[in-house]
């Protein structure tokens, strides 16, 4: 008999505005639906959209690519109906994401430690939000959670999954001893396909075409690499997409927007549908993201991938890029060093810049496919363990 997986998850497909924790789950539903029975309770509606998506069943159980999933209307989310939701769908493990999010994380757990019956492992993938960067927004609501789940004993026989060494450290740094049963698997990226032009790419030496992909949120640190490109020297245009997540971080950044030097232009293009980022990410000559924190980072990859080399900070999985010719990951307190290396990038040519799009290309495809395959069979064993425990 397959091993049935209960993933339970704030926001999925056909949703987008989520972003990396979405992108996550849907690639472990390409990659293992075939192997493992997949189902997944989740919102009706996408993040920050409050209207239900169409064509979908609300309520009530859909086949959605290789996983089954229940949309959740608000009535269900309540603690009786969900308990009823939870009791009745049929699962060996339990898995979780996102930590602090009440309605599928926190109060399953609570209502889990009240039936005191419950016999399935329980897996909780953080999702990223235990790293310095994330702690650091909002953080008096977030250490007083974290203390009172210990007071709780919330924590107590739940395994931990995390994406990175990094945030594995991270687990272990802020749930202490509860944290003992902790496994460390990458996360899977979307299936390799070799359907990205990467030809007649031309780039006009003292000119640079930048994009920054990820949904508009201090995390991301757009107001940081404003500031970065404002002191660099050369024609730039700068476009930004992602959807709009704080309204209030954007409107300070669109004041240092209308500050920029005459030599920046600076667009915001909205939301990319998932179908569409690889596309959309291979027109330009440089991806730039210097993020607060990613314990994974899918749009990293599918920079790689479209050909775009990438500029981030330090704050990810993805390290000694410059070392492999295929970007740069650079420390958030060197500015200057973000922007030298801009400078150096917009001094290329075509036939520069190509050789760096190639290299850029092949790395990502090796990655894409020899890691897909690896981590696919640590996914397995982790839940083939924990299913003999439960």
């Amino acid at each position: 008999m397959a091993i049935t997986v209960l993933i339970l998850i704030p926001y999925y497909l056909p949703g987008c505005n989520a972003g990396g924790p979405t992108r996550t789950i849907a690639n472990l539903v390409e990659h293992l639906g075939d192997e493992i029975n997949l189902k997944i309770v989740t919102s009706d509606h996408d993040y920050k959209n409050p209207t239900p998506y169409q064509g979908i069943n609300i309520d009530c159980w859909n086949r959605v690519g290789k996983a089954k999933v229940f949309y959740c209307s608000k009535n269900t989310l309540s603690a009786k109906h969900f308990t009823d939701l939870l009791n009745e769908t049929e699962h060996d493990i339990l898995y979780l994401n996102g930590l602090f999010e009440y309605n599928f994380c926190i109060k399953v757990l609570l209502l889990i430690k009240l039936s005191k019956n419950y016999g399935k492992s329980i897996i909780m993938a953080p999702r990223g939000v235990l790293s310095k960067g994330a702690l650091s927004l909002k953080t008096r609501k977030k250490k007083l959670f974290l203390i009172l789940s210990k007071f709780l004993n919330l924590y107590s026989n739940i395994v931990w999954h995390a994406a990175s060494n990094n945030e594995l450290a991270d687990i272990k740094n802020n749930i202490g001893e509860h944290a003992n049963n902790a496994h460390m698997i990458p996360n899977l990226s979307a299936p390799f396909s070799d359907n990205c032009c990467t030809e007649n790419h031309i780039k006009i030496p003292g000119n640079i075409n930048i994009v920054l992909l990820g949904r508009i949120s201090p995390m991301k640190n757009i107001k940081g690499a404003l500031s970065i490109l404002q002191k660099v020297k050369g024609n730039i245009n700068f476009h930004i997409y992602g959807p709009m997540e704080d309204a209030e971080y954007w409107a300070h950044c669109q004041k240092q927007i209308n500050n920029m030097p005459d030599n920046i232009s600076v667009k915001y293009m909205g939301a990319v549908d998932t179908s569409q980022v690889r596309e959309t990410l291979s027109a330009y000559d440089l991806f730039f993201l210097p993020t607060l924190g990613e314990n994974f980072g899918h749009v990293i990859i599918e920079a790689l991938l479209a050909s775009c080399p990438v500029l981030i900070s330090d704050q990810t999985p993805w390290r000694n890029l410059e070392s492999k010719g295929v970007g740069w990951d650079l420390p958030l307190d060197n500015g200057q060093l973000f922007v030298s290396t801009i400078e150096r990038i917009i001094m290329m040519d075509t036939k520069q810049l190509q050789e760096l799009r190639t290299a850029t290309r092949k790395y990502a495809e090796h990655r894409s496919i020899t890691d897909n395959l690896l981590n696919k069979e640590k996914y397995i064993k982790l839940f083939q363990q924990h299913q003999r425990q439960a």
